[in-house]
């Protein structure tokens, strides 16, 4: 594809041979000039524009396949938030059933720890209960 200066300094050094310059005048040569220069311009112009209509429908494709993509990581992220939701919300469960478990753990011990104290004062007694009645 030819800018337009090129395509300018083109239509200045353009030139009919020798033999086709013979009895034909200034006026004339100057409009085959004008004219072959309009179709270069012409046939340019719509090289142009075809190369412009490909950008384009490439471009438009390209619109497309990323739109794709970008819904697909949408719902991708949808999905992604759903399960950390999901996880977040099983988390807070599990430590609620962790609060409650060591608690009914500090319940049990405290109430162990009663038992222990019970039974060796039960033994305590019955030491001495033997005691006295060998006596």
């Amino acid at each position: 594809m030819a800018s337009k200066s090129q395509l300018l300094r083109q239509a200045k050094s353009f030139e009919l041979p020798e033999h086709e310059n013979l009895g034909l005048s200034t006026y004339v040569l100057g409009r085959r000039q004008h004219q072959q220069f309009t179709e270069r311009v012409q046939k340019e112009k719509e090289e142009l524009e075809e190369e412009r209509w490909e950008e384009k429908k490439m471009l438009d494709k390209k619109i497309k396949r990323l739109e794709g993509q970008v819904e697909r990581y949408k719902q991708d992220l949808n999905e992604v938030q759903s399960k950390n939701d999901d996880l977040i919300s099983e988390n807070r469960k599990l430590d609620r059933e962790l609060r409650y478990a060591n608690d009914r753990v500090s319940e049990l011990q405290m109430e162990m720890d009663k038992m222990k104290a019970h039974v060796t004062s039960l033994e305590t007694s019955n030491r001495t209960l033997k005691t006295l009645a060998k006596k």
